[in-house]
Order: structure tokens, then sequence, then C-alpha cells
């Protein structure tokens, strides 16, 4: 009986240690994203996600073709922690709603930002459901649109306007800039090469440090004069291993080695986090 006694004191005490060492972590978590901004490059298989941590709060833009993205977000922010502050839905296609449907169902959500198009799917049609149901906060951005992150930094809708209209709907992809000081990094969605020339000549002297690939390096992304324009030092290809569409194309992974621009896969390395500080970014 006094050794059962002694175990189950034992039990109680590891318990506690174990529950503290949580709660520590994940305070430590918290209080160290105060001075920078991380922009978390989702391994979502093929598609693309996209979580930026900032000093006030969390923004995915979009969210992968499935349900990946939980045990992706789950191994990122605190366990507690189960508020978006902004979700950015770029297009409604499959390979970038879906994941945010599943999102919706398991986390707060305290606003969304989307286009007006709509999409022929079922993800879409459960996605507007689920905006009504839980009365979140839709919100249709014009260019020039800012979020603050705090400390100075913003991040801004460059693309598209609102009278905008195409029938590719990769080229209504909504397209961000992230800046902070010395660093931006630019999120394309799933924009072509028509959109991305106008948006290099939109915006001249602009100068990026990473890029998020259009099109999941699809050679319909594959703008040369952005490429030039905005000298990326990085680009960030957001894709499946050995997927069917046999992405990123030929084509793009010479025009990116062509201009100096290092290039980091999704396919090959798993999540890429930029972690960016007031003056400098690491990768």
């Amino acid at each position: 009986m006094e050794n059962k006694k002694k175990n189950l004191i034992l039990l109680f005490f590891g318990v506690l240690v174990v529950a503290a060492f949580l709660v520590w972590s994940a305070l430590v978590s918290v209080w160290g994203q105060e001075d920078k901004i991380t922009v978390n490059f989702l391994d979502v298989g093929q598609g693309d996600s996209i979580l930026i941590q900032s000093p006030k709060g969390e923004i995915l833009i979009d969210g992968g073709p499935d349900k990946s993205v939980l045990e992706q977000i789950g191994s990122i922010m605190p366990f507690f922690d189960k508020k978006i502050e902004l979700a950015i839905l770029t297009h409604p296609d499959n390979d970038h709603i879906n994941g945010l449907v599943e999102i919706a169902k398991r986390y707060e959500i305290e606003t969304v930002l989307a286009t007006n198009e709509a999409a022929d799917n079922a993800a879409y049609a459960e996605w507007q459901n689920i905006l009504k149901e839980k009365d979140i906060s839709r919100l249709t951005p014009e260019p020039g649109y800012k979020i603050n992150l705090g400390d100075g930094a913003f991040l801004e809708v460059l693309w598209p306007p609102t009278d905008y209209y195409s029938s590719n709907l990769n080229d209504t992809s909504i397209i961000t800039l992230l800046d902070w000081n010395e660093t931006e990094v630019l999120l394309t969605g799933d924009a072509e090469i028509e959109v991305l020339d106008k948006l290099a000549v939109e915006n001249p002297g602009l100068d990026i440090e990473i890029l998020k690939q259009p099109h999941h390096g699809s050679k319909t992304g594959a703008s040369e004069s952005l490429i030039k324009s905005f000298k990326p030092e990085y680009s960030v290809i957001s894709a499946g291993a050995n997927n069917r569409y046999g992405h990123p194309h030929k084509e793009v992974l010479d025009l990116l080695t062509k201009c100096g621009v290092k290039i980091l896969g999704t396919y090959e390395l798993g999540t890429i986090k930029a972690v960016i500080n007031k003056d400098s970014y690491q990768i």
C-alpha cells in the first residue's frame, strides 16, 4: 500500500513537471515573437500555405490541398493558441482553399481577406457556409490596403484591383508584400506572367529579399521582368515531391539560376522559415 501511494505521488509530480514544461515552452514561443516576424512556408504537399507570426498575431495565407496544414500549424503555434487573427484566401482553387476549410472548423478566425471570385468546387461552398455560420468578418481589399504587423512592419495588398476580372482564377490571386525596414517578402499566390509583368511595371524600384515563387514553380509564373526588376535573393517554391504537374518546371529553375536567385523548395526541405528582425533576416 505504501509503495502504491508513493508511486501515485511520483506520478502526480511527474505530470505537474511535464505540464509546467509545456506551458513554459509555449510562453517562451509567444514571448520570443515580440521582436521578430516569422514567415513559415508550410510543407503541405502540392499546394500553398504560409503562416506569418508577428507581434500582432497570426496570419494564414491559404491552407493547401488537405488536412496536412493542421499538423504543420500544430507543430508551430502554442498548443493553447486556437486563434488565427487573419486568414487570406488568395483564390479559391482546391490546392489553396481545402486546408483553410479544415482550419476554419478547428480554429477561431477573426477576419478573412478574399476577393469576390467564386469557384465551382465543394470546398468553396463549405467555406462560404462556415464563414456564415461562424459569423466571420470578411473583407475585399483594394491594392494599397495595409495590415499592421507591429513595430513599423506591415503586409500590403498589391493585387488585384476590385474591378479586375479574369476567367483565369490564378490571375485573380491576392498578392501581398511584407515590408519591414530592410526586408521585403513578396507573396504571389498563383499569379501568372501577364499579371506579374504588370506588377513589375507598377512597382518600379521595389527590391525584395524573398519571393514566394508564383504557381508552385510553374512556367506560367516565370516572369523574367519581375525577377530582373525586383531582384530577389531567394525564391521559395511550394510544391509536392514528385508531383504530377512536374513542378517546378525547368524553365523556372533556369531563369532563377541565370538571375542569381537562390532556390529553396518545400518538396526537398519541408517547411521553410524566414525569421525577420528589424534590420535583417535569416532563412
